[in-house]
């Protein structure tokens, strides 16, 4: 991360890195939100928020051993496709 980072957007921005790291999707999601909320000029908090959408909706399923890439599309599949 760059050193002209506003100080709460950086906190934000590790906070969610932590989560990611730590295996939680929806706590990193939560911190990329309030990044984005807080700068939504900062291309940085928008790629972060942007990422954790696409994790948040692969890891959205019944079976938390399986991930839904279809999901990140919008796809829903039938019962008979799965």
């Amino acid at each position: 991360m760059a050193a002209t980072l506003p100080y709460a957007l950086r906190k934000q921005l590790e906070a969610a890195d932590k989560c990611f790291a730590d295996g939680n999707i929806k706590g990193g999601k939560m911190h990329g939100d309030m990044a984005a909320a807080l700068f939504s000029s900062a291309p940085e908090a928008q790629c972060v928020q942007a990422a954790f959408k696409v994790h948040a909706a692969a890891a959205a399923t019944k079976d938390k051993t399986k991930t839904d890439h279809y999901a990140v599309l919008g796809v829903k599949l039938s019962a008979t496709e799965t």
